[in-house]
């Protein structure tokens, strides 16, 4: 593959992934607006792996993508709990 190929690929989920993963170890974000904080989260949370599943497909298959997306998210849900 060449190196052109894996930037415009990869690069962009895997810098995304990193910015996930450094996020998800900050204690708490909380911006104390009681419910509508915790729909802020729920919609955060689900545009943030949007985003990496659309970034994916430019390098895999839509359903590989999708896969590698949740696959992602359940490792996060697993170092956040660490």
């Amino acid at each position: 593959m060449p190196a052109a190929s894996f930037q415009s690929r990869w690069l962009p989920a895997l810098a995304w992934g990193c910015l996930i993963f450094a996020l998800s170890g900050v204690p708490s974000l909380g911006t104390d607006l009681g419910l509508w904080d915790t729909v802020l989260r729920k919609l955060a949370h689900a545009a943030e792996y949007a985003i990496l599943a659309a970034l994916l497909t430019r390098a895999l298959s839509p359903r590989a993508a999708w896969l590698g997306a949740v696959a992602f998210a359940v490792t996060d849900e697993l170092h956040q709990a660490l």
